[in-house]
């Protein structure tokens, strides 16, 4: 059966847009600080993104666990590390950027704790500012994609802007760090109202189509 994603646009995407942003909002600074997500134990401080209970990071954990490609691999984004330590898992060197440096804390706390420091590499910047260009054979990202603005600090891991541009700042660094025709995922919501690349795996909603996108540099 099709999805029904009602447009962001709408009196309804308004509304939805509004009580997402409240409860994800509740949800970053009242969840647990240890949590398990597929078979890691993580540390994830107040005001960083977890995985617990979100729908882009289960999309996510299916996808990266089954991808095949050669190494290195990037993150942008990646908060407390819960996507870059399931990749360090399968033996993958993969390298996590983030502008959190709170988070970055966590994410060398974390890979330490389940044994894959030695495949992770961390570095704070925006996006992924710091990141030489054609350098990554996959590049992933789980990025903030709710079309408002930002109004408190840990807005800016969920809220992109009305004009989508913390989004499209994320993907346009995700494609320059990228070697040619090699993938890069995102995660994506039809509340976004953004249409580029292709569906990879998706999950409807009553009202919401999420899914995780893949587009290439040509």
């Amino acid at each position: 059966m099709a999805c029904i994603a009602i447009p962001p646009d709408t009196v309804t995407g308004r509304l939805m847009l509004t009580v997402t942003k409240t409860l994800l909002r509740f949800y970053l600074v009242r969840h647990k600080n240890w949590i398990f997500f597929r078979g890691n134990r993580l540390y994830v401080p107040s005001g960083c993104f977890t995985p617990a209970g979100t729908i882009t990071s289960d999309l996510f954990s299916m996808v990266l666990t089954r991808i095949q490609m050669e190494e290195p691999w990037a993150e942008i984004g990646c908060g407390s590390g819960q996507l870059s330590l399931l990749v360090a898992k399968r033996g993958i060197y993969v390298v996590g950027s983030d502008i959190d440096e709170k988070c970055l804390r966590a994410m060398k706390v974390n890979s330490r704790a389940n044994k894959v420091d030695g495949y992770i590499d961390v570095v704070l910047c925006d996006a992924a500012s710091c990141l030489r260009r054609n350098a990554f054979n996959l590049v992933f990202t789980n990025p903030p994609y709710f079309p408002m603005e930002a109004e408190k600090p840990t807005d800016v891991s969920i809220l992109a802007g009305r004009d989508l541009r913390i989004l499209k700042r994320f993907l346009l660094d995700s494609l320059r760090i990228s070697k040619k025709s090699v993938p890069v995922l995102f995660s994506v919501s039809s509340l976004t109202g953004l249409k580029i690349g292709q569906p990879v795996l998706c999950r409807c909603l009553p009202l919401e189509r999420i899914c995780i996108n893949i587009v290439a540099k040509r």
